[in-house]
């Protein structure tokens, strides 16, 4: 297993509410990326995403605060060091759902190589990301030039503002789904946070 696969995993239940809103017609805040912060439409990039801080949705906020407590618990992280994202600011992104998806007869860019930013005062950002939905083929998370092999449910730490980092393009006619959930951290704390997962820059 690789090391930046964590304790915390979804279960069926946490799993369902992403699905669900994935298939939901009843939100039209899905954002079609057409690169350089410019929006496409749905068969252009095969990639969408949805910012779910805002949704006013019990059962969904609910099963975020669920996931949050988890993850600091069963991941030992000291919480007081982290500070959730809450608005799109300098390449710092609030909780999203994130899919690649494949476009019969077009090329499947999924998601370039980049890093994201830092925090107001040069802190890192940190991510954690849940695979909701793996699909048949692609689909990958990719940082520093090594493919993380994540099963659906599992969750994995990013370094996100620190570590050159893309998403696979995905093949055949499952979506791949990621929960991608971003925090800016004290510097300090990210720093030895960073050791123990000793990935390496590029």
């Amino acid at each position: 297993m690789d090391k930046l696969i964590l304790k915390s995993k979804l279960n069926d239940k946490q799993q369902n509410v992403f699905l669900n809103l994935y298939d939901s017609d009843q939100y039209d805040h899905w954002h079609y990326y057409a690169g350089d912060d410019k929006e496409s439409t749905p068969e252009a990039r095969g990639r969408k995403h949805l910012f779910l801080n805002d949704i006013d949705e019990p059962e969904l906020q609910l099963t975020l605060k669920e996931i949050e407590n988890d993850l600091f618990t069963s991941n030992n992280f000291d919480k007081t060091k982290f500070k959730l994202i809450t608005k799109i600011e300098n390449k710092l992104y609030p909780t999203l759902l994130s899919c690649i998806y494949k476009v019969d007869g077009l090329p499947s860019h999924g998601v370039h190589t980049h890093r994201d930013g830092r925090g107001p005062n040069d802190e890192m950002q940190v991510r954690f990301n849940y695979l909701v939905s793996k699909p048949i083929e692609g689909g990958e998370p990719v940082v520093n030039r090594r493919i993380i092999d994540l099963e659906e449910k599992d969750s994995m730490i990013l370094f996100a503002s620190e570590w050159l980092h893309r998403g696979m393009p995905v093949e055949g006619d499952k979506v791949r789904i990621l929960l991608s959930v971003g925090y800016i951290v004290e510097n300090n704390y990210a720093q030895e946070l960073e050791k123990r997962f000793n990935y390496g820059r590029i």
